[in-house]
C-alpha cells in the first residue's frame, strides 16, 4: 500500500491551513486505499484532527544559510533543481519515512526543493490580476508569488484547481497542460460538520467571554489587504448614512498588513464600538460566531472560490459575498452577490440582509440545499481519484530532478 503524505502549512491562521485540514480529515476518516501521514511543524497545528501517533510526523524547521537561500532563488529562476541543495534545506527525515507521494494544499517549494513527487493545490492567482502597486501587492510580492506558483505547478505530478476558472488560469498563466490538472471544489474542514448542530444556548456559553452585540454581521478572515476589510468598514458607515441603521460587525482572524489601517479608520469614523475584532478564535468559537450572526458578509478580493461561504451555508447563516471570479458559480442563488469594489452595492446588500427576515430564511434554505451533497466521504473520493492518477503518472515516467516528470 502506497504512503501518502499530507503537508500542513507552517501558518495555521490561513485559508490554506483550513484546506489542508479538510483534505487530511476527509482522507483519514473515509479512505483506506492508502496509508496517510499528516506532516506538521507544531503539534498545536493538529487541533481537532487528533491523529494517532503513527498517522502523524513532525517536520523540523531547519536554519537556512545564505548559500541555501542563493541556491533556492537560482533554482527557481532556472525552473529546475540544478544547483545542489545544502543540508540545512533538505528534509532527509522525510525521505527516510518512505513517503511515495506528497499532497501540498498550497503553493510552496517543499516538494520541488526536496525532490519529492507531489500534488499541489493552486488556490489563487491574485498576483496575476493586480497589474500595479495596489492594496498591499507591490511588484516584488507579485514577482515572488508568481515564481513560487509557477514552479509549484510546473514540477508537480498533478496540479489541483478549485474550479474551471482555476484550471483555465493554470493553462493561461503557467502553460500547464490540461491533462495535468484536476478540479476539486473546496469544502469546509471537519469541525464545521462536527459542530453543525450546535444550539443557541451552547453558542452563547462558548462566546460568553466576549462582549458581543446581540446582532451582528460576521467576517472571519485574516486582516490582509486582499480580504477587503477597509471597504467593508466604509460600507457599514454608508449604511448608517444612507439608511439610518447602525449595523455592528464582528471580525475574526489573525492581524496582518492592513490591521493598523483598519484600526485608524475605525477611530477616524468613530466606529470603534461598532466593529469588534476578536483575532484568531478556536474552532468551536468560530462555529458559535456563525450560528449567532445575522449574516456572513464576505467581500474578499481573492478567488476563484472560497471556503467561508460554504461554512456559512452548512451552519445555516445567510450569505452576502463578492461577485468576483467563480464566486457566483460557487454560491449560486444561495447568496446575495455584490461588487466588492463598490461601497454602494455592498451597503445595499448588507442593509437588505439585515432588515429582511424572509430573505434571510430563503437564503438559509437555498444554502442547505446547495451543500446537501457536500460530504467528507465524497470529498475523500475525489482526492483518492487524483492520488491514483498521480501514482500512475509516476509509475509510467521517470521522476526527474526537482520533482519534475520526465518521459
Amino acid at each position: 500500500m502506497k504512503n501518502i503524505g499530507i503537508l500542513l502549512p507552517l501558518n495555521k491562521h490561513t485559508g490554506h491551513f483550513q484546506l489542508a485540514l479538510s483534505i487530511a480529515d476527509s482522507l483519514l476518516k473515509h479512505s483506506d486505499k492508502f496509508n496517510y501521514t499528516v506532516l506538521y511543524y507544531d503539534k498545536e497545528m493538529l487541533g481537532w484532527l487528533n491523529c494517532l501517533n503513527d498517522r502523524c510526523k513532525t517536520i523540523q524547521i531547519r536554519h537556512r544559510t545564505a548559500l541555501h537561500r542563493f541556491n533556492t532563488f537560482a533554482n527557481l529562476v532556472l525552473h529546475s533543481r540544478l544547483l545542489p541543495m545544502t543540508g540545512s534545506g533538505r528534509m532527509s527525515d522525510l525521505h527516510s519515512s518512505g513517503i511515495d507521494l506528497l499532497i501540498m494544499p498550497f503553493q510552496g517549494l517543499f516538494g520541488f526543493m526536496n525532490g519529492i513527487p507531489y500534488i499541489v493545490a493552486v488556490t489563487s492567482n491574485l498576483h496575476r490580476h493586480q497589474s500595479a502597486d495596489h492594496e498591499g501587492y507591490p511588484f516584488y510580492r507579485r514577482y515572488i508569488a508568481d515564481i513560487i506558483t509557477r514552479n509549484s505547478a510546473e514540477h508537480s505530478v498533478v496540479s489541483v484547481a478549485d474550479s474551471r476558472q482555476g484550471m483555465i488560469e493554470l493553462e493561461k498563466f503557467y502553460s500547464i497542460a490540461e491533462d495535468k490538472i484536476r478540479i476539486i471544489p473546496h469544502m469546509p474542514p471537519g469541525y464545521i460538520y462536527d459542530n453543525r448542530d450546535m444550539d443557541t444556548e451552547t453558542a452563547d456559553n462558548i462566546l460568553s467571554g466576549y462582549a458581543l452585540p446581540d446582532r451582528y454581521v460576521f467576517y472571519p478572515s485574516q486582516l490582509s489587504y486582499y480580504k477587503n476589510h477597509v471597504r467593508l468598514v466604509q460600507s457599514l458607515r454608508l449604511v448608517e448614512q444612507r439608511y439610518g441603521v447602525r449595523i455592528p460587525a464582528v471580525f475574526a482572524g489573525q492581524p496582518a498588513e492592513s490591521h493598523e489601517e483598519i484600526k485608524a479608520l475605525l477611530h477616524k469614523l468613530d466606529m470603534t464600538d461598532q466593529v469588534v475584532h476578536l483575532g484568531f478564535v478556536s474552532e468551536k468559537e468560530l462555529v458559535a460566531l456563525y450560528k449567532k450572526a445575522v449574516a456572513l458578509v464576505y467581500p474578499c478580493l481573492l478567488g476563484p472560490t472560497n471556503i467561508p461561504p460554504l461554512e456559512a451555508m452548512i451552519l445555516g447563516t445567510p450569505v452576502a459575498c463578492s461577485n468576483l471570479f467563480s464566486m457566483p458559480e460557487q454560491v449560486g442563488d444561495a447568496a446575495l452577490l455584490f461588487d466588492p469594489y463598490s461601497l454602494e452595492d455592498m451597503a445595499e446588500k448588507i442593509y437588505l440582509l439585515w432588515t429582511d427576515r424572509n430573505l434571510r430564511e430563503r437564503l438559509v434554505n437555498k444554502g442547505y440545499d446547495r451543500v446537501k451533497d457536500m460530504t467528507q466521504k465524497n470529498y475523500a473520493g475525489q482526492w483518492e481519484s487524483v492520488i491514483e492518477d498521480a501514482l500512475k503518472i509516476i509509475e509510467g515516467t521517470r521522476f526527474g530532478p526537482g520533482g519534475s516528470i520526465n518521459g
